[in-house]
């Protein structure tokens, strides 16, 4: 059962299910906050509830330095891809967050380095962010 208070002008809900973390959110009016909560433990029930909330904070960028950090050391060719994954921090598509990263955004990264790379590096970069994010997976 979700629960419901005014904090300052806005309206948080709070789910509470025993085995599954507390799910909160904050709506300007009360309305919104209750039918989020009813599609919300719907999903719980069905058990097809994703929580996106660390999707919605971390960037493509955000990854790539985790990947950096802990899977980079212990592969051969390290310092290689070290500059190859330096340099694709520097593009835009890397402050994307990860709950906006969409197919299109990664056609539009594509198409924009194609005009100033090979094809190998591209089809290379797309095979870094594949790896990345399956190993955000894990």
């Amino acid at each position: 059962m979700a629960t419901f208070r005014l904090r300052g002008n806005q309206w948080q809900a709070r789910i509470r299910r025993k085995g599954h973390p507390d799910i909160a959110k904050t709506f300007f009016t009360r309305q919104d906050a209750e039918r989020w909560a009813r599609s919300t433990e719907v999903e719980l029930d069905r058990g097809s509830y994703v929580n996106t909330s660390q999707a919605q904070r971390t960037t493509l960028g955000d990854l790539i330095d985790r990947y950096i950090e802990f899977v980079l050391p212990r592969m051969k060719g390290a310092s290689d891809d070290l500059i190859r994954l330096k340099a694709m921090k520097r593009n835009r598509v890397c402050n994307t967050v990860l709950s906006a990263l969409r197919p299109d955004e990664l056609g539009k990264y594509r198409d924009e380095r194609l005009q100033t790379v090979a094809a190998g590096t591209v089809i290379r970069e797309l095979a870094y962010i594949s790896s990345i994010i399956n190993h955000a997976r894990k």
